[in-house]
């Protein structure tokens, strides 16, 4: 896939809603700088005051791309590594409500990038939430541990969340607070735009530069870390 297909932005009224259009939406370089050009578009439309992300098909977002990563070098691996926080750090921050429309499986990298949004609305009866890094000998990384912290507030959850891998349905979610309803498919994206009507009122509009310092003095431990740490891989 080119890298100009694999996400797309379409702007609906004062939204912005990015498309992750690689599949089962693996991290790897090229996804990433494809997913920081969308944001730079976004950032570039003034017009917006909310963002939400999604995908078509099977899944939101499917983890790292382990097979690519096992082909780099090392000097390319350890960019991938830095380059891949600092999206993360991007979106726990970003000066505008983000909103993730979960419309399939979210796992691993995909799930906590999925919670480093504000807010979450996932599809019902299809598709799981998991912290599955546990079956793939993989220790999750300073700054991402953090974001789990701050996004699943019960210790029991995140206990079985991340040492045991528990697969999530959208339904338990809801029940464990993580996210913040949940729809049938074909209303996941009408419903994504009025949770946030709902929450914030329905002209919402909030200053960016103030928004996005807000996000960062929130979750301070999480951006600086995400910021100066290369995970291993």
């Amino acid at each position: 896939m080119e890298d100009n297909q694999m996400v797309e932005v379409s702007y609906q009224g004062q939204f912005a809603v990015l498309y992750m259009n690689a599949g089962e939406n693996r991290f790897n370089l090229p996804f990433i700088r494809a997913m920081n050009r969308a944001l730079d578009d976004i950032e570039a439309h003034h017009e917006v005051t909310a963002v939400i992300t999604t995908s078509r098909g099977k899944f939101y977002g499917n983890g790292l791309d382990l097979a690519w990563i096992s082909k780099q070098s090392e000097p390319v691996k350890a960019q991938f590594g830095k380059e891949n926080g600092l999206l993360l750090a991007r979106m726990l921050t970003f000066p505008l409500p983000t909103v993730a429309a979960i419309n399939g499986h979210a796992f691993a990298a995909g799930a906590i990038f999925a919670l480093a949004h504000d807010y979450r609305v996932m599809r019902t009866k299809q598709g799981w939430l998991s912290l599955n890094e546990i079956f793939i000998d993989r220790i999750i990384a300073p700054g991402w541990m953090d974001i789990l912290t701050y996004k699943i507030t019960d210790s029991r959850v995140l206990r079985e969340a991340v040492l045991f891998g528990k697969r999530f349905t959208a339904e338990e979610c809801i029940k464990y607070d993580i996210i913040d309803i949940c729809v049938p498919q074909e209303t996941l994206l009408s419903s994504a735009k009025a949770l946030l009507r709902n929450k914030l009122g329905e002209n919402f509009k909030f200053k960016r530069s103030t928004l996005g310092d807000m996000k960062i003095e929130l979750y301070r431990n999480a951006y600086n870390l995400l910021r100066t740490t290369t995970s291993k891989l």
